[in-house]
């Protein structure tokens, strides 16, 4: 017998284009990956969830909240992800079941090592991404993934239905130069 206590849902792509350049097709990716998979692996692992009243840990983004230029898709799917954790936390909090998501800011993986090496001078764009920062650099993994497993023990036993910024003061920078 699978016992399963806690699920992360942790994938994302992301298309830099405004709506009047992304194509349809695009669009639908980014859903289907940001959103879909969300949905597909939350719907399927209820089961075994409602038996450990385990939990769900969703990753958004700060981008759920504020957008960027050339970010409409994927702000539209983070933003939607706020609104889904808190809809299947209402829907089955009564289960035992408890539904969190995090919204980081940049953080050093991923998306944001796709995006600095796009750049004509990643090392540089790195650079003024920090300055974007209170504290002036971007995340590492582990300081959100110490979040998820906050949210994922009992320690949080009484949090569901909630975004959890993890972002080091995003926006509270300065602009780079």
């Amino acid at each position: 017998m699978v016992k399963i206590d806690a699920l992360i849902n942790n994938a994302a792509i992301q298309i830099n284009k405004t709506v009047a350049d992304i194509t349809f097709e695009e669009w639908n990716q980014q859903m289907s990956v940001n959103v879909g998979g969300i949905f597909l692996c939350s719907k399927y692992f209820l089961p075994y969830l409602r038996k450990t009243k385990g939990n769900i840990v969703n990753m958004s983004s700060v981008n759920g909240f504020f957008v960027e230029p050339m970010c409409a898709g994927y702000c539209t799917t983070k933003a939607a992800i706020i609104g889904l954790t808190k809809a299947m936390a209402i829907d089955h909090g009564n289960e035992g079941i408890r539904v969190n998501c995090i919204c980081p800011g940049y953080i050093d993986a991923g998306l944001a090592e796709g995006y600095f090496q796009s750049q004509p001078d990643p090392v540089q764009a790195r650079q003024d991404a920090g300055k974007l920062h209170a504290l002036w650099r971007i995340g590492k993994p582990e300081e959100v993934g110490r979040v998820a497993v906050f949210l994922a023990s009992d320690d949080a036993s009484f949090m569901t239905g909630a975004s959890v910024v993890v972002d080091g003061g995003f926006g509270s920078g300065l602009p780079p130069k």
